[in-house]
């Protein structure tokens, strides 16, 4: 079936993170970073006063911000599963709300990229290839949390 195969791959990835999230390394676990809008307002006044400290896990922005695009992927799921179903195919509503939440997805992305590269630069940390190896190459003399 054509387009099958992408589906397919998407798919094994997005099992494979949420598989990782729950029983990876230690960092990685949804468990090392709750989301918490209290400690991420902490964390805008620390970076305000310069504070350099590296999150060994994601850091309480990053924290939501994982939060945000995991739910955007399930409503995105879960919008576009009931299109497909009689009582909700050509609902207006809940295509709106499918696009609706498609581009909150496309946003999120972009500030997730914009959030990562300035992190980068504030911590001297290569999120990037932590990302990609699992393991964060801390700057000498800066904070670890």
């Amino acid at each position: 079936m054509p387009g099958q195969r992408g589906a397919d791959d998407w798919a094994w990835r997005e099992d494979r993170r949420a598989n990782h999230a729950n029983i990876g390394p230690k960092h990685a676990r949804f468990s090392a970073f709750p989301p918490s809008p209290a400690r991420a307002l902490r964390h805008i006044k620390a970076m305000r006063a310069g504070d350099r400290s590296v999150h060994l896990s994601h850091n309480p922005l990053g924290a939501l911000m994982v939060y945000n695009i995991w739910l955007s992927v399930i409503a995105i799921g879960v919008t576009g599963f009931m299109m497909t179903t009689i009582t909700f195919f050509g609902i207006d509503w809940v295509e709106e709300l499918h696009e609706a939440v498609f581009n909150w997805l496309l946003f999120s992305v972009a500030l997730h990229v914009a959030g990562v590269a300035f992190d980068t630069r504030r911590s001297g940390v290569n999120l990037v290839r932590a990302m990609i190896n699992g393991r964060k190459t801390i700057p000498e003399g800066r904070d670890v949390i």
